[in-house]
């Protein structure tokens, strides 16, 4: 999951209703701020200031499913893990800043 922001953590919100089973690495150098809680399911005023992809990945953990949060951005991640693109099934671009999704789409064939 590259993303951990409005959209991310909406669909990680949904993940473990949907019976899901496997391994979610969350990708997402931005924290949380107090203008992000009317747009996330997830985030509440004690999350402010902490990584969005650990909220995230705490959440996941706490229901089951197998999480890593990766708090950076898509690229330092590619640089940091080349390994781990190729172990996932999918991968899912909710995110856009920094061009993830072209980068995303130039970097995993589909």
């Amino acid at each position: 999951m590259v993303g951990a922001g409005s959209v991310g953590s909406a669909c990680a919100y949904f993940i473990p209703r949907l019976g899901f089973l496997g391994h979610v690495d969350v990708v997402d150098l931005d924290k949380i701020e107090i203008e992000n809680l009317d747009r996330s399911p997830l985030f509440e005023a004690q999350h402010d200031g902490q990584a969005k992809a650990t909220v995230v990945a705490d959440y996941l953990m706490a229901r089951g499913v197998s999480a890593t949060p990766h708090p950076l951005t898509w690229n330092a991640f590619v640089q940091a893990n080349p390994t781990l693109l190729r172990k996932h099934d999918a991968w899912l671009a909710l995110a856009n800043e920094h061009g993830v999704r072209r980068s995303i789409s130039q970097t995993i064939r589909p």
